[in-house]
C-alpha cells in the first residue's frame, strides 16, 4: 500500500454537521485513487487489507485520532471474547440487549471506556494485540517504528474512546465498505 501506492495523509474533509462529531469516510477506491487518506481511512483500508489475508484486525478509535491493529493469533481474539469477571470487559461474549451495566458496550464487536482500555493495555504489553500508527507509515518509516507509535497513541487512557473487533462485526452482519471499479 505504501510503496506500490504511495499513499499519503491528509487532513479531514468538512464534516457533515458542525452540532455532530463526525467525519466523512473516503471509500477504499477514493483512497486508491486519490493516494492519500485520512487516519480514519488509511485505518480502514489496512484493517481490510489485513482482513483478505485472515489476519484479525481491530480499529482502535481516540478522541481525533484512530488507527489499526491485529490480534497476533486468533486463539489470542477468541480469549479476549471470553473474558468475563472482575476488570474485564466481559461484555463481548454477551449480546448488547443482555448487558445489564451501563458502563458495557452496546454491540458485540465494540469496548467503549476504561475498563477495556486497561485490558487493550495488558493484551498489547503481552503482545497479543499490536496497535499500527498508519499515519507514521506514510511517513516512510519502518514497520517496527509504526507499531511503537502505535503503542505510544494509546498511552493515555482519556484518548481511548473504544476498540472494534472486525471479526466479531462480520459476525454480526456488518458488511465492509466496497472497492469500485472506476470506470474510463
Amino acid at each position: 500500500l505504501l510503496h506500490e501506492w504511495q499513499l499519503g495523509y491528509i487532513n479531514p474533509p468538512p464534516s457533515y454537521s458542525s452540532k455532530l462529531d463526525s467525519q466523512r469516510l473516503r471509500t477504499p477506491s477514493t483512497i486508491l485513487g486519490g493516494r492519500a487518506g485520512t487516519c480514519i481511512d488509511l485505518a480502514l483500508l489496512f484493517a481490510a487489507c489485513l482482513e483478505l489475508i485472515d489476519v484479525y484486525p481491530v480499529i482502535f478509535l481516540l478522541n481525533g485520532h484512530a488507527l489499526p491493529g491485529y490480534w497476533r493469533h486468533n486463539s489470542f481474539q477468541a480469549d479476549y471474547l471470553s473474558v468475563t469477571g472482575e476488570g474485564a470487559h466481559g461484555a463481548m461474549a454477551g449480546a448488547a440487549d443482555r448487558n445489564s451495566s451501563a458502563s458495557l458496550q452496546r454491540y458485540a464487536w465494540q469496548a467503549i471506556g476504561n475498563a477495556p482500555y486497561r485490558e487493550v493495555r495488558q493484551l498489547i504489553r503481552a503482545r497479543r494485540l499490536v496497535p499500527i500508527e498508519t499515519v507514521r507509515l506514510t511517513e516512510h518509516c519502518g514497520f517496527v517504528e509504526a507499531v511503537e507509535a502505535g503503542i505510544d497513541a494509546l498511552a493515555e487512557a482519556e484518548d481511548f474512546h473504544s476498540v472494534l473487533d472486525v471479526v466479531t462485526a462480520r459476525m454480526n452482519g456488518i458488511t465492509p465498505l466496497p472497492i469500485v471499479e472506476e470506470r474510463p
